[in-house]
């Protein structure tokens, strides 16, 4: 069964693959680990009946964690979910969590005495990896670790539920609930003007006017979904950019190689090469790695020259090729073994 529960309404899937992620890579996590509704594989199964399937979850999960939006609010499954946890005293308290600061007071009053966490808080997402591990009994990963996962689920909460996006809506909303009502206003004066002879000029000077508002109108609302999509696009250009992360592991003899000095480059390069020529890095204490393939402008499709120094060991060389679709979803990270110099050559991974 799941660790990790994670309750929404399915308009919420693009946000919740964040917060999945960033558990993930905060905590180590394996995908099998989390129960997210929305997400084939990892949902109700097709024949279970859904409010049993839901419960059973529910109830074998250590932690649920309850993504409260503008969306989801209204579902009665996720109030479901969340009031069958807290009246569970064996069991934890479900997590609650909210896009911003300024959707608390409306979206949670039936819990305002519980702590919620807002996912456009660097410090909040923090504090949610803390207390998810602790309910798990997991250690928290280094923050380098999970800081891609972090910043990715920022920007994706303030662009979903941005103050921007939330005026352009309310504008449609209105423009589709009042165009009958203007109209029919427009009609009326026109109307009234024709009947009355005298006063026809003034009714055609109203009617234009009245056209003229509403081609302004019209011309305002395109001008902000042009400008919105504009803005979203160049996000979403960020984002992918984000993904051109090359994850791997140095290993000898299977033991983690120390400091050993990492390189990416779109070409063969010397030792001394600087970006955008080349990007490097130095492994961790469990001979990790994490290069930016960004920084050499690296685009999908590119084979990148992968090269591992370290005194003592002969120089390894492997070209990648980059692939952004698999870095998304989680490509296991490379495996890079070294050889001691001196030693014969065998079969290499």
């Amino acid at each position: 069964m799941a660790l990790v529960f994670i309750s929404h309404a399915h308009g919420d899937e693009a946000l919740v693959r964040r917060v999945l992620a960033l558990l993930r890579d905060g905590l180590e996590l394996n995908p099998d680990d989390f129960f997210v509704s929305s997400q084939g594989g990892r949902g109700v199964a097709p024949a279970a009946r859904i409010r049993d399937e839901i419960l059973t979850r529910l109830s074998a999960a250590r932690a649920l964690v309850v993504l409260v939006t503008p969306r989801s609010a209204g579902s009665p499954w996720v109030w479901i979910e969340a009031g069958n946890r807290l009246g569970r005293p064996d069991q934890s308290n479900p997590f609650f969590v909210v896009p911003s600061e300024r959707f608390v007071a409306r979206l949670l009053e039936p819990v305002a005495d519980l702590r919620c966490i807002c996912l456009d808080r660097q410090d909040d997402l923090h504090e949610l990896v803390r207390a998810v591990g602790e309910t798990l009994g997991r250690p928290v990963q280094d923050v380098f670790a999970y800081n891609t996962a972090l910043a990715e689920l920022v920007r994706a909460s303030q662009t979903a539920y941005s103050p921007f996006g939330e005026r352009v809506g309310h504008a449609r909303a209105w423009l589709k609930a009042n165009a009958a009502a203007v109209l029919v206003a427009g009609l009326a004066v026109v109307a009234v003007a024709l009947y009355n002879g005298m006063q026809l000029a003034e009714a055609r000077r109203t009617a234009e006017a009245a056209q003229q508002q509403l081609a302004t109108l019209n011309g305002e609302l395109t001008k902000t979904r042009t400008d919105y999509i504009e803005a979203m696009n160049e996000e979403v250009s960020r984002t992918a950019s984000r993904y051109l992360i090359l994850k791997g592991v140095v290993m000898s003899a299977q033991q983690p190689v120390v400091h050993a000095t990492v390189t990416a480059s779109l070409s063969a390069v010397g030792a001394d090469c600087e970006e955008p020529e080349c990007t490097s890095g130095i492994t961790t204490s469990l001979g990790e790695f994490r290069l930016d393939l960004a920084r050499i402008q690296a685009q999908n499709g590119d084979d990148v020259l992968l090269s591992v120094m370290k005194p003592g060991f002969e120089v390894f060389t492997k070209n990648v090729r980059v692939d952004v679709r698999a870095m998304d979803v989680g490509l296991p990270a490379h495996t890079v073994a070294l050889r001691p110099a001196g030693v014969s050559p065998g079969p290499q991974p």
